[in-house]
């Protein structure tokens, strides 16, 4: 009797562990899903399922928090179970078929729809299609998504399918598709119903503010109460978004008194507190509504709000709760993003690449990484990858498209940039920054009609109804440089709705860009009325800017000679609004307010925008040079950098100015010690100089200010300006400085093409003139100062030439005979073989096609002629493929970009330039100096740095076959070509040595001082 008891008392008691052990992990999966700890109450659930695996109600639980977990292949796998238990349901199918897609699982997402039997059903057809359309969206495959869907209507022209197709359509981001689904529902179907407010939604994801309000505000005050909470929770959105925040409170509030404790209005109460700097009412806020908000978003808030008075204490919150919750991938990421925001990089990567190796393809974690190596300066071909990467997995992402976008143009790819932007508008064709951003790349490729016509085009697509439809059209002309249409625009705005946040913003920029400060003043007035204190960046930066200037005119009008620059006028006058146009009279009225102080000074600072491949960057290392081996008698010299970021490539030639051993500043570095600062502590009484300085526009104040940090310092006799931008945004620097003796230094010809151009140039060169100073404008070329004194209306000679010097015996030594025969082997060109070659930036100015067309005609032409290019840029791609084409490949070669070019021009029999203006181009003379004739197009001062038909050939404009005839004519005449080849190193020798060059400058660095 006892042996026949004993199995089944151990079976009891067994069956009472399971049955506690089973309740644990129901009670653990409960706690952790209404904490938003979605992954732990998964893994409860699941557990639970391998003791009960039967239990449909856990299953189904099992599944919901799957899919709240963004795990998509678990959410599938109990979806799947869900289905088998029922398989008459319909809803288990379709979340099984939807998690399959989000999980990018298209294929088997695919076959299920075409074997699962109730899809096959016809009652179920609509369905499987909806599916099926869904599928072919995640995938990008539109065209095949609206065939599929146009032929599954017009099967079964049902009202449930439109609404289907109109949501998959919406989920997908095709918002134009969506709107022709909802017509096609009727209105007294029952699906007709939920149209209203999928049409206030569209107008919510498309931000037409002012179509949302009024669908929303119809919605708000429906009869169905959950209808209508919900549109008061969209009207809330609508004025955060838009900026208004007392609206918004008001609006947050009616969403609290709808439903108390509601998380995302807690949440803005909390962050708007944060956002001013309160961290006593966001603790507040928080302990009062702790168990309402989710388990992170409170950790976070908390964080946050101690951070601003003890970061440290700050941190220690998140590793108490990573301590307590160990797996909540959430908190991890929160963490990650909080240790970015305070600076903690090191930290953070480590952190961030946990979550990677915990979910390899979390877009979140993912963003997370992007933002690191943003914020850490990663090479921008780094970020460039990882945001590929990004965009396989979130390929609608408007942020990330034009992430991508701006990187490819930072990488020097700006034609793939183009070609990235107009895709993205065909996916994404209601993202307005899709279409400003593709304008903008298209017309800093000097494609300025094509602009033109995009723009046009993007306005009319987008239209312009609303106000803010108003704002995006003025945003986007401006970005083909069509001020007017821009302003036109943006004064419709405006009028159309005061009120309109966007359209009083671009207002205020695109009036700051067009220099009308006092009517942008009006319009910061308007939105600190609308918004005050909160301003963002933008505005506050252009109200300061405003401010300053008004301050700065003021001072000019009323300071006597006799009185210092130093003479504060905020204690002197009034400030009011200045009239008339900006920055042109601030250049006059810092000029006015300066005065030169030849006291107690020393020394040459030369400043450049940076060190990169450029011809003038050249230059500027040669001149260093040239100043370390003939240094000016007690005057040393200090190279000032704008930006060494090499992730631009501003640091080429940065070695070469080393090896020269003067002094190198890198204005960057200046900016993160925030030198101004430093300066202002000491000098208090040059407050409003610095004010005037940071009223210029952005670009050039970025430059002036640390700039004239260092002039303050260091005190310098003489400042050497190189290129238009950095003469006039250092000039204006050395004027306030009161440096006696300023170098301005322009190169080419005039500034017309679009990257060169800025409107404040000619005001600003004459400007500097009126200095009390000493100031002289040099020009590298002759040609070039006489285009420069015409477009000044100077006198003719009042510019200064001075040709570019070169080491010649430096350059020549970075070359050998040995190069020739082993880059021509590299391309299997034949030893006797004739190269015409090219060295350029692939670049609409320099005319790379040209340049290839004519050797199309010329290797055509003659059998023995070869073509052979150094360098890189963005038409480099689509040349290289006009060669394919052609089939010409083993004629014609492209090198990339090289370090050093001297061997690869000394593998070239002649040298042809094809660039459409110039000024004095370095790489005819650099050729001539190996020996290597030169054919140029006859552009500015390109005949200057040859000798014109002795050692080298100018062309007029012409055909591509008949520039290669004239090229081959002197080609082939090798008696000529022997002739040429000696000339050309004589010529250069005379006319550009380095002593000479460096004699000639120094005789701009001995003005008369000022009395």
């Amino acid at each position: 009797m006892p042996s026949a008891t004993k199995p089944r008392t151990l079976e009891k008691e067994r069956s009472k562990s399971q049955l506690s052990r089973t309740e644990l992990l129901m009670t653990q999966g409960l706690n952790a899903y209404q904490n938003a700890d979605y992954p732990k109450a998964l893994k409860k659930f699941e557990k639970y399922l391998r003791f009960e695996a039967d239990d449909s109600h856990v299953r189904e639980a099992a599944a919901y928090t799957a899919s709240r977990a963004e795990k998509w292949k678990e959410a599938a796998k109990h979806w799947l179970e869900v289905s088998k238990i029922n398989p008459r349901r319909p809803g288990p199918i379709q979340q099984h078929v939807n998690a399959l897609i989000r999980a990018k699982e298209f294929e088997a997402a695919e076959a299920y729809c075409m074997t699962d039997k109730l899809l096959q059903t016809p009652a179920q057809a609509g369905i499987r299609d909806s599916l099926l359309v869904r599928n072919y969206l995640a995938q990008g495959r539109l065209l095949l998504a609206q065939s599929l869907a146009d032929q599954s209507y017009a099967h079964a022209p049902t009202p449930r399918l439109s609404l289907e197709c109109a949501r998959g359509f919406f989920e997908q981001k095709h918002y134009g598709v969506v709107e022709q689904w909802v017509d096609r529902i009727p209105p007294d179907s029952k699906e007709a119903a939920h149209v209203p407010m999928l049409r206030a939604r569209l107008y919510y994801v498309q931000k037409k503010w002012e179509k949302a309000e009024e669908a929303f505000g119809v919605l708000a005050e429906s009869s169905d109460t959950k209808q209508a909470q919900q549109a008061r929770l969209f009207l809330a959105r609508i004025a955060a978004n838009k900026g208004d925040t007392t609206l918004a409170e008001n609006r947050f509030q009616r969403v609290l008194d709808d439903t108390p404790g509601h998380e995302e209005a807690t949440t803005f109460f909390i962050r708007a507190a944060i956002v001013d700097q309160d961290p006593e009412t966001a603790l507040e806020l928080l302990k009062s509504n702790w168990t309402t908000l989710h388990p992170v978003r409170r950790v976070q808030f908390k964080a946050r709000a101690i951070a601003m008075t003890d970061p440290d204490a700050a941190r220690s919150i998140y590793q108490v709760e990573l301590n307590t919750v160990r797996d909540s991938f959430a908190l991890r990421l929160s963490h990650c993003d909080f240790l970015m925001d305070l600076g903690h990089f090191d930290i953070a990567e480590a952190e961030i690449q946990t979550c990677l190796d915990i979910a390899p393809d979390s877009i979140e974690a993912l963003r997370l990484r992007l933002r690191f190596l943003q914020a850490t300066n990663a090479g921008f071909e780094s970020q460039l990858d990882h945001a590929q990467r990004m965009l396989e997995h979130d390929a609608l992402n408007v942020t990330l498209l034009n992430t991508v976008g701006g990187l490819l143009a930072r990488c020097g790819r700006r034609t793939d940039a183009i070609r990235h932007y107009r895709t993205a508008v065909q996916n994404v064709p209601h993202a307005a920054v899709l279409w400003r951003n593709g304008v903008y790349h298209t017309m800093m490729d000097n494609r300025l009609e094509e602009a033109e016509t995009q723009a046009r085009r993007a306005v009319a697509f987008l239209g312009t109804e609303s106000a803010e439809d108003l704002a995006n059209a003025a945003w986007i002309v401006q970005a083909a440089n069509l001020t007017d249409d821009a302003l036109t625009y943006v004064t419709e705005a405006v009028a159309l709705d005061p009120n309109s946040l966007k359209a009083r913003e671009m207002a205020v920029e695109l009036q700051m860009v067009s220099g009308q400060y006092a009517y942008a003043w009006e319009n910061i007035q308007q939105i600190d009325a609308m918004q005050f204190p909160r301003r963002n960046a933008k505005i506050a930066h252009a109200a300061a800017q405003c401010m300053a200037a008004f301050r700065a005119m003021a001072q000019a009008k009323t300071i006597p000679d006799s009185e210092t620059r130093d003479d504060p006028i905020e204690s002197r006058t009034n400030i009011s609004p200045a009239k008339g146009l900006f920055p042109e009279q601030l250049f006059d009225a810092i000029v006015a307010i300066a005065r030169p102080d030849p006291c107690d000074r020393h020394g040459i600072v030369h400043l450049s925008s940076n060190l990169g491949s450029g011809g003038a960057e050249r230059q500027v290392a040669y001149v260093a040079q040239g100043l370390a081996e003939q240094p000016v008698p007690e005057r040393p010299a200090t190279f000032v950098i704008n930006s060494l970021d090499p992730n631009g490539a501003n640091d080429f030639f940065l070695p070469e100015v080393q090896r020269s051993g003067l002094k190198i500043v890198d204005l960057d570095a200046e900016r993160e010690a925030s030198a101004i600062r430093h300066v202002l502590v000491k000098h208090p009484h040059l407050a409003p100089v610095v004010r005037s300085l940071a009223a210029l526009p952005a670009e050039l104040s970025r430059t002036a200010i640390p700039f004239y940090a260092h002039l303050v310092e260091q005190r310098p006799k003489v400042v050497h300006l190189w290129q238009d931008a950095v003469n006039i945004a250092g000039g204006m620097a050395a004027v306030a400085a009161g440096v006696p003796q300023i170098v301005l230094c322009t190169r080419s010809t005039r500034p017309v093409e679009i990257r060169r151009y800025r409107r404040y140039l000619h005001s600003g060169y004459q400007s500097l003139m009126r200095y009390k100073g000493g100031v002289a404008v040099v020009n590298n070329s002759a040609n070039g100062a006489r285009d420069y004194e015409d477009w000044l209306g100077w006198s003719k000679d009042s510019i200064g030439v001075f040709y570019n010097g070169y080491d010649f015996k430096s350059l020549r030594g970075r070359a050998t005979k040995a190069d020739r025969a082993r880059i021509r082997a590299q391309f299997q060109i034949p030893a006797n073989a004739s190269v015409v070659g090219g060295v350029m930036r692939f670049s609409a100015e320099k005319r790379p096609d040209l340049w290839v067309q004519t050797m199309m005609q010329a290797v055509g032409q003659n059998a023995d002629v070869y073509g052979l290019i150094v360098g890189d840029g963005p038409m480099r791609a689509d040349l290289i493929a006009q060669i394919e084409v052609a089939g010409l490949t083993d004629r014609v070669h492209f090198a990339g970009r090289q370090s050093p070019v001297e061997p690869w021009m000394r593998s070239m029999d002649m040298l042809f330039l094809s660039s459409v203006t110039e000024g004095l181009p370095n790489v005819l003379i650099e050729a001539q100096a190996l020996g290597v004739p030169v054919a140029t197009m006859n552009v500015g001062g390109a005949p200057e740095a040859m000798s014109v038909g002795v050692s080298g050939i100018a062309l007029e404009e012409n055909t591509p076959d008949a520039l290669a005839t004239q090229i081959l004519t002197v080609l082939t005449d090798h008696k000529r070509m022997a002739r040429m080849q000696k000339a050309a190193v004589k010529f250069v020798d005379e006319r550009f040595d380095l002593s000479a060059m460096i004699a000639r400058l120094k005789s701009f660095y001995t003005f008369e001082e000022p009395k």
